[in-house]
């Protein structure tokens, strides 16, 4: 691994002496970018360790171009060395931010100009936080593009709690999440207690009819019959959701 590998991806925000801002790495990124057209080979080295060494600290969610821009320094560094996992980088950032393109960065002939796809790739779900919520190429996100480079953060309200660039198939770092099968039970409980909402509102609307003098016994035993089974099913799914809501707190 190279010490450029290094620096962009097992840097640890531990080792931050001071927070970064978005603007402030925007613009280490525009250097890099310039050095690059310039063929300036050494001021664009150096302006891309400099943006990796601060891209785990930064003090504010990154915006979408932000990752993408991240991810199109690392595909042209990449490119000489490794240029499949430059492609794999280079989508990344087409899929962040597909209007911002790779043109005027590399000429139409290079190999990268070709590579801008922003086309979905297959996905893994992640577990969420159990404050807070990740952040995953600068949107808000639950789901992970599998083998393919990710900028991931943790936002807690106006904290970032972490700041990581991901190689492929790299775990996220530690944060306190919420066990995934917990997930299920939870979106459970809030759909039986919809639907127990609904059949009991059924349920009165039929009661309103118990008052009608033009029903006949046969009519009213009937609608009497449906309110009550309505009630039944009302009381299940309620019974259903609260022990459902349970168990998405007390399951590990």
């Amino acid at each position: 691994m190279t010490l450029f590998l290094a620096l962009a991806f097992g840097q640890d925000a531990s080792t931050c002496t001071t927070s970064v801002s978005a603007a402030e790495l925007a613009q280490v990124l525009a250097d890099a970018e310039a050095a690059y057209i310039d063929l300036d080979e050494a001021a664009f080295l150096d302006h891309v360790d400099s943006a990796f060494i601060r891209t785990p600290c930064l003090d504010a969610p990154a915006r979408s171009e932000l990752a993408a821009r991240i991810h199109r320094v690392v595909a042209v560094r990449r490119w000489a060395e490794a240029p499949e996992q430059a492609a794999l980088s280079l989508r990344a950032a087409a899929r962040a931010a597909p209007e911002l393109g790779v043109d005027g960065l590399v000429g139409p002939s290079h190999p990268l100009a070709r590579g801008w796809d922003p086309a979905p790739v297959r996905t893994e779900r992640l577990a969420a936080p159990t404050h807070g919520e990740l952040h995953l190429d600068g949107q808000p996100a639950r789901r992970r593009a599998v083998d393919a480079p990710v900028l991931a953060q943790w936002v807690d309200g106006e904290h970032v709690r972490f700041t990581a660039l991901l190689v492929p198939g790299a775990s996220l770092p530690t944060y306190d999440a919420v066990p995934l099968a917990r997930a299920p039970l939870r979106w459970t409980a809030a759909g039986t207690a919809v639907g127990a909402g609904a059949l009991y509102g059924l349920a009165w609307s039929q009661s309103q009819r118990f008052d009608d003098p033009a029903l006949d016994a046969d009519t009213l035993r009937s609608v009497q019959a449906r309110t009550n089974g309505l009630l039944v099913g009302s009381s299940g799914l309620l019974l259903a959701s609260v022990t459902t809501g349970i168990l998405s707190i007390v399951v590990r």
